[in-house]
């Protein structure tokens, strides 16, 4: 059973809580007000897997409380439970607070936000689901333009309707016409579903599609953008979907190979950039970009090995491998999240998307060390205000803080519509405040050299 704890305006709470019904797999048990929830607490004994705070009660109050699980899970040398916090402490006071360092799963709600009870329930949801690690997965989504270009698949493909329902819109080895798949794309259709089953042999055929659809000259460099880009988006999705096979690993060194030539020959690298900001797809440009500055700032700092600029390269087309929504791919800020806009859901998959994509790596065989590493921390920032471990400077690698400064450059490059002088100053002076110190400071030196030289 999954022990629930909620500190605060209970008639409030009650109101949520009863939405989950009447379940043997939960309880919830009330506390008005911090001195009650300590007693509860206390006499419990540490069998709370979720501890819900702040709803009603004065921000120093829930603080102290926070602070007496803290220092009480310590003392008895214990793993905290779970925290949501329903708050107005700001994103920086939390980091402060160890918040987000204490527990992975741990989640914040503004009290200010519109909807409050819907948050909060969706937030004790998912984490209940969290805690017990309740997965059911039967089809794999692909995405519809990898279907586009095709007349045929080798296996049935599914229109997914609910969480529960899918109806089979195209059979195996049945021939079908453009048309079809435009109409659903015409409708906002960005997917279509295959058998669990059936995924490993899709993506053999899709990948022997795009293998001679690319038997181009490597001399060509806006050739090898558009290669790359299709590459990538096909590896991304494959992995999402767990075919973790030698083919993709295969794929995966292609394409870092290819990138490692690509910097090697030095092109105009402004000219590069602006090329992959135009072209369709955020998540593929954006990994795709990572790799290229990443290995150019690498050789700015004299670390130009095949080794380390193979690992640069697989880690940004791996490090958002997880996510298919790009306006969550856009997140690299917990602090600047506008949770009117953002559910509790989102939120969550936006901070534990460094760690599933992460697991994933892990399961892969012959990828070089430190892919994962580099991948799990790409989000972490220097002042411990980045996630999902709030990990400080001295505990983030040099190679690891080289594709932070790489990534973080890449994202602001998407908010400029061109890189003129004016917008390469602006971002050399935020990124040089941001980033000239301890193991950010000869990677941030490399970018700024980079950037130096496209004036």
């Amino acid at each position: 059973m999954i022990r629930v704890l909620l500190v605060g305006h209970r008639g409030k709470y009650a109101a949520v809580v009863q939405n989950f019904g009447n379940n043997p797999k939960w309880e919830f048990v009330f506390a008005e007000d911090k001195k009650h929830g300590s007693k509860i607490y206390e006499e419990a004994g540490e069998v709370f897997d979720i501890v819900v705070l702040g709803l009603g009660m004065a921000i120093n109050h829930s603080q102290e409380f926070y602070q007496e699980i803290k220092r009480s899970a310590a003392d008895k040398k214990m793993s905290m439970p779970i925290v949501l916090w329903i708050s107005s402490l700001k994103h920086s006071e939390l980091s402060a607070l160890g918040f987000y360092a204490a527990n992975l799963y741990n989640k914040f709600i503004p009290e200010d936000t519109e909807c409050l009870q819907q948050q909060i329930y969706d937030a004790i949801s998912i984490t209940l689901e969290e805690v017990s690690a309740v997965a059911a997965k039967h089809y794999n989504r692909v995405s519809i333009e990898r279907i586009k270009e095709h007349n045929y698949v080798n296996c049935d493909l599914f229109l997914k309707l609910s969480e529960s329902k899918f109806v089979k819109i195209i059979n195996a080895d049945e021939m079908f016409t453009p048309e079809i798949i435009d109409n659903y794309r015409n409708k906002g259709v960005e997917y279509l579903h295959v058998r669990l089953e059936d995924y490993m042999r899709f993506s053999d055929f899709i990948y022997s599609s795009l293998k001679s659809k690319f038997k181009i000259s490597a001399g060509n460099d806006h050739e090898v953008v558009h290669k790359d880009l299709e590459m990538t988006s096909f590896v991304l999705e494959t992995i999402n979907n767990l075919k973790l096979d030698e083919e993709t690993v295969k794929t995966l060194h292609e394409i870092g190979h290819s990138s490692i030539q690509m910097v090697k020959r030095n092109p105009s690298l402004k000219q590069l950039l602006e090329k992959a900001q135009q072209q369709k797809g955020y998540i593929y440009s954006h990994s795709l970009l990572i790799s290229y500055i990443s290995g150019t700032i690498a050789m700015k700092m004299q670390w130009a090995s095949f080794q380390t600029l193979q690992k640069l390269g697989l880690a940004a087309i791996l490090h958002d491998v997880v996510f298919d929504n790009e306006r969550l791919a856009k997140i690299d800020n917990l602090g600047k999240i506008d949770y009117q806009n953002f559910t509790i859901s989102e939120v969550n998959e936006i901070k534990k998307h460094p760690l599933l994509a992460k697991e994933l790596i892990d399961k892969m065989k012959d990828l070089p060390p430190d892919v994962s590493s580099i991948v799990s921390a790409h989000h972490e920032r220097f002042d411990g205000q980045g996630f999902p471990r709030a990990l400080t400077g001295q505990h983030i690698s040099q190679i690891t803080a080289l594709f932070i400064v790489a990534e973080d450059f890449v994202n602001t490059i998407f908010e400029y519509k061109k890189l003129d002088r004016e917008s390469i100053h602006q971002i050399s002076t935020r990124l040089k405040e941001k980033y000239d110190m301890g193991n950010f400071k000869r990677p941030c030196e490399g970018m700024l050299q980079t950037l130096n030289e496209m004036l």
